[in-house]
């Protein structure tokens, strides 16, 4: 499935991209940045899992060693040609396991 979403994203421009505004408040919230979401969509070879959730496709990206980044798209929402951002969220993996120790 991870080679046929690669070939499907590579199909889309910067301007099919659209952003919900829950995606771009999620973007200022976690200090990323539109520019970064929208490189790894169209080039995306650091895509290591997609899977589908309800109406959304969910993209996970490896950022860095500790980073991920997960974005739940829709693709061609509304039948135009886009790629729909419902939402950004940013991990970092070790501040996961830290609050899930002490939880325990």
């Amino acid at each position: 499935m991870i080679e046929e979403v690669k070939k499907r994203l590579k199909g889309y421009s910067k301007s099919n991209v659209k952003f919900s505004n829950h995606a771009t408040q999620m973007i200022i919230l976690r200090e990323g940045n539109k520019s970064e979401v929208i490189n790894e969509l169209l080039n995306p070879v650091n895509l290591i899992d997609a899977f589908p959730e309800d109406n959304k496709t969910v993209l996970i990206f490896r950022l860095s060693g500790t980073r991920t980044l997960k974005l739940p798209v829709i693709f061609n929402k509304g039948g135009r040609k886009c790629l729909y951002i419902v939402t950004y969220i940013k991990r970092y993996r070790p501040w996961q396991r830290i609050v899930k120790e002490d939880v325990q």
